[in-house]
């Protein structure tokens, strides 16, 4: 069994950029559910809310069913930082 000598965590997206995987998703969400086209910077508003606070501020009617609609973008590691972890 192979053993590892670190682990990375990264929770608040200092290592992944995990900003876009929410937020374009969320942009068709409102797209769908709210025929409503808002652009990227103002939907950026929502990055640091739970989502249910999002669903509630947006007002979607049906959360549980609307939420996994399109999670299921891309995410990246910060610029630069691949250098570090193929040392």
């Amino acid at each position: 069994m192979k053993k590892y000598q670190a682990v990375l965590y990264d929770i608040d997206g200092t290592l992944l950029d995990t900003i876009k995987m929410n937020m374009i998703p969320l942009q068709k969400i409102i797209q769908e559910e709210l025929h409503e086209n808002r652009p990227y910077e103002k939907v950026l508003k929502f990055a640091s809310y739970l989502d249910k606070k999002v669903m509630e501020e947006l007002s979607i009617k049906n959360p549980k069913k609307t939420m996994p609609a399109g999670f299921n973008t891309s995410m990246r590691l910060k610029k630069g930082l691949y250098l570090i972890l193929l040392m």
